[in-house]
């Protein structure tokens, strides 16, 4: 057998071994620290793990106001018929069998391009309380589902809220 082919023989069985070892977390963190408190800010984000749908979401943390937006990486929201800045988003929280336990639907504004949405509040603190409880929840919007598992969440985000641990107070950005 040539060098060559030994070399790719071995490269392939250390790809295979790496992508075996490779830690299954979708979430990420990261911190801007600016110096002032009122402009430093925390973030976690999560990538579905199979690319699809081809989302982010991310928690963002700045002072005591927790956000958590949706933003597609293609593609465009469609938003709703009778309200053209608005779309609908469905919550579904999960047991450990995959039985919904309770659901949430809320219409939210989406942001101009029509590829972002904020949670509002009310989503916000179902997604993060249930997660936190080790429930799985299951994210509809326009056609597009991801059921995101609690692995790993509760310890990450506990990052976002060293700072304070209200994360409850979410701010309405209406007000």
């Amino acid at each position: 057998m040539s060098p060559q082919k030994t070399a790719l023989k071995i490269l392939a069985v250390l790809l295979l071994l790496t992508a075996s070892c490779t830690n299954s977390n979708s979430w990420n963190y990261d911190a801007i620290a600016s110096g002032s408190p009122a402009f430093d800010s925390t973030r976690i984000t999560h990538f579905s793990p199979s690319g699809y749908p081809p989302w982010k979401i991310e928690i963002l943390k700045n002072q005591e106001k927790v956000e958590i937006f949706l933003s597609l990486i293609q593609y465009q929201l469609h938003p709703l018929d009778d309200a053209p800045h608005r779309i609908n988003i469905l919550l579904s929280v999960k047991d450990e069998s995959n039985l919904t336990v309770r659901s949430i639907e809320d219409t939210v504004p989406l942001f101009e391009g029509k590829m972002r949405l904020r949670f509002s509040d009310t989503l916000a603190t179902e997604f993060i309380q249930s997660l936190q409880e080790g429930k799985k929840v299951s994210i509809l919007v326009d056609g597009l589902e991801e059921t995101i598992e609690p692995d790993f969440f509760k310890e990450i985000f506990s990052k976002l809220d060293s700072i304070s641990p209200r994360w409850l107070n979410i701010q309405n950005p209406l007000e």
